[in-house]
């Protein structure tokens, strides 16, 4: 997944706000689209989060990184 984000930068700035937030956030449908795809968030409603913990884990750290 880290490389489909990384080829796709904007997709990558859409997924780092998810991950950033501990609340389900609204974003773009074409973004909620393509990053349900990879698996990397899940549906609530008309919100979204992070998939599990493990990504909100390891996709951070690479967040804190690139701040």
């Amino acid at each position: 997944h880290w490389v489909v984000l990384r080829e796709q930068p904007e997709l990558w700035q859409f997924f780092a706000l998810v991950v950033r937030d501990h609340q389900p956030l609204q974003l773009d449908t074409i973004m909620i689209y393509k990053l349900r795809s990879l698996g990397l968030i899940q549906e609530l409603g008309d919100r979204i989060k992070v998939q599990c913990e493990l990504y909100r884990r390891y996709f951070s750290r690479e967040v804190l990184a690139q701040e």
